[in-house]
């Protein structure tokens, strides 16, 4: 009896134990799950961060509260994932019926490059801008641009508008007085021109592919950040080419492509391009007209001051463009800071210029450039590699910049190969340079 009663108390007793370690672990799980505690407007703001609207529909699996969260997310984002995404357009549809949210901050649509564009994509557009749409993303990648509608171009509350593949027509009549953020992929150069002057508040402008015939003249009061990415000019004069930007701060230009175009001087062209930009402060420039400066340099041609602060030189291969970033130093009186984008795509050619180098530009006196270097506190060159020997040209370069810049704070290496030994290289060649300030420091990254 006694046996069987202490059997029946050590039962009871583990009984009550497990009965009050399961609710402790069930009030830990209430007190863990606080973001259920939290206010529908903050939970609205949480979901509007996902990568698509997608997910956010997901999450109602989390409770019964969750289940129509998403409704009132003012942020839409639909991307296609499939190439054979046939529902794509219903999906987006049945979500905008049961959509619920007052006001919208952004829209994206996005189509896979294999599915032609939706024929009832402007009923989906005309639902967003109903909706007072801040921000309007339209990838569409159909086989043929799509004519965006004429009343996307009356639009008081757009903010940021990205359009690629989209038409924007040469006789619309534009009025965005809100629009602050512009970036397009098409080809309607004179469409810019109206785009502009209707838009007061617009400080950025992005071309990308841009094709431009005739002319392109970008004027505006407001415009502060001006990317030209890939420009194909055809039948181009070059009087045609205008940039009047009081207060642009920054400009990029990438690659330039010539069509029909006889005895075109690129020389002159880029000069004159250049020439307009004496107000911007930061500057990028590719790979093309790093070659024009190059070439000017052989040549000993003069070359436009730039009154930039800080310089970009993408797309640099420094045994073929060596002379282009002595060129853009010299240019650049006040420059503070240096970055150096490598091309890694290309191999360089022979080496025939190091000792030229050594000779004609990297003076240990300083005196090519020692007013040039005078102002320069950051040099940053990114993708250095030891699959080529043009490692061997930039480790000239920093040696020359360390002897004759007075102010140099920073150098940032970021090397392109995770190789130990090359690591080690690199580290032991650059700190046994001579410094003529010594609180130069030196960083060196991997890409990742």
């Amino acid at each position: 009896m006694e046996e069987g009663g202490e059997e029946e108390t050590v039962g009871g007793s583990w009984g009550n134990r497990t009965e009050r370690s399961g609710n402790k672990r069930l009030k830990l799980l209430e007190k863990e799950d606080r973001i259920s505690d939290l206010p529908d407007s903050l939970i609205h703001h949480i979901l509007s961060f996902l990568p698509s609207t997608k997910q956010a529909i997901q999450t109602g699996i989390l409770s019964k509260r969750w289940q129509n969260q998403w409704t009132r997310v003012p942020v839409l984002i639909f991307e296609s994932t499939s190439k054979s995404d046939k529902n794509f357009s219903q999906f987006i549809d049945r979500t905008l019926t049961l959509h619920d949210c007052l006001k919208i901050k952004k829209f994206h649509i996005q189509f896979d490059c294999n599915l032609r564009c939706d024929p009832h994509l402007t009923s989906k557009i005309r639902f967003a801008t109903r909706k007072d749409v801040e921000e309007l993303i339209l990838n569409l990648c159909p086989l043929d641009e799509f004519r965006l509608p004429k009343f996307l171009f009356n639009n008081a509350s757009l903010v940021k508008l990205e359009l690629f593949k989209c038409s924007i027509g040469y006789n619309v009549r534009v009025s965005w007085p809100s629009l602050k953020e512009l970036k397009l992929e098409c080809s309607q150069d004179q469409a810019i021109e109206n785009v502009l002057s209707n838009s007061p508040l617009l400080h950025t402008l992005e071309l990308l592919h841009y094709s431009c015939s005739d002319r392109l003249v970008i004027a505006s009061k407001s415009l502060k950040k001006l990317v030209l990415g890939e420009l194909n000019l055809v039948n181009f004069k070059l009087s045609e080419f205008k940039i009047s930007c009081p207060d642009l701060e920054e400009f990029e230009i990438g690659t330039l492509e010539f069509e029909t175009i006889e005895n075109f001087d690129s020389q002159s062209f880029a000069i004159k391009i250049l020439g307009q930009l004496q107000v911007v402060k930061m500057l990028k420039i590719g790979s093309w007209f790093i070659k024009i400066l190059s070439d000017l340099e052989v040549e000993d041609l003069p070359s436009p001051l730039l009154n930039c602060k800080c310089l970009t030189l993408d797309g640099t291969n420094f045994d073929e463009h060596l002379r282009g970033i002595v060129c853009a130093i010299r240019c650049a009186s006040v420059l503070e800071k240096l970055v150096i984008k490598l091309d890694e795509r290309r191999k360089p050619n022979d080496l025939l210029d190091l000792n030229d180098c050594r000779k004609n530009y990297w003076n240990l006196n300083g005196t090519v450039f020692n007013c040039s270097v005078s102002n320069l506190k950051t040099l940053k060159i990114i993708g250095l590699s030891e699959r080529d020997e043009k490692h061997k040209l930039v480790f000239n370069f920093v040696e020359f910049l360390l002897k004759n810049a007075r102010v140099l704070e920073k150098i940032i290496v970021i090397l392109a190969d995770y190789g130990t030994s090359f690591l080690f290289e690199v580290s032991t060649k650059l700190l046994s340079f001579q410094r003529c300030f010594p609180h130069t420091t030196i960083e060196l990254l991997r890409s990742t």
